[in-house]
């Protein structure tokens, strides 16, 4: 009797992996979907994308010609159709010009893209969009230095300027 019994349980055993086997490998009789939104809330913004550097001068006093800084440019990015302005600051000793700097007793102007004006009407496209800014200095200025050596302007109050970017 044991004998039958081993066999009646290897038959039902291989006719229910059969079974599973088949079962497990069909398809669904039907599918369902279901719709979704996806919503977005983009806020509009300009950053700088490229830091400045230095607006360069080397100058003489009395010299006879003027003097042209090496510039420097700024690059930035805005949302793609945003409209934004660009400016240097207009705090006094600061913006376009005739600045003097405090250390040196020097005029400079600055310009943006050429211009001593703000940049006005500009449209972002997502990618970054250079501002150069560059500078001049007049001939003929006698400036101040307390030594007979050579000096620079690392201790002026009004040396750092800065462009806003209006949006």
């Amino acid at each position: 009797m044991k004998r039958f019994q081993m066999k009646k349980l290897a038959v039902s055993t291989i006719v229910a992996a059969t079974m599973f086997a088949a079962t497990s490998g069909a398809q669904a009789a039907g599918s369902a979907t279901a719709n979704f939104n996806v919503n977005i809330n983009l806020t509009p913004a300009c950053g700088v994308s490229t830091a400045a550097g230095s607006v360069d001068f080397v100058y003489s006093g009395m010299q006879t010609s003027p003097a042209t800084a090496t510039g420097t440019t700024i690059g930035i990015k805005c949302t793609t159709n945003l409209p934004y302005s660009v400016s240097l600051a207009t705090a006094p000793g600061y913006g376009y010009g005739p600045i003097t700097d405090q250390a040196t007793g020097l005029d400079y102007t600055l310009t943006l893209n050429g211009t001593g004006a703000d940049l006005t009407g500009q449209t972002g496209n997502g990618a970054e969009q250079v501002v150069n800014i560059d500078g001049s200095m007049a001939a003929d200025q006698a400036g101040t230095c307390p030594t007979a050596a050579a000096c620079d302007n690392l201790t002026s109050t009004n040396r750092q300027q800065t462009l806003t970017i209006a949006y």
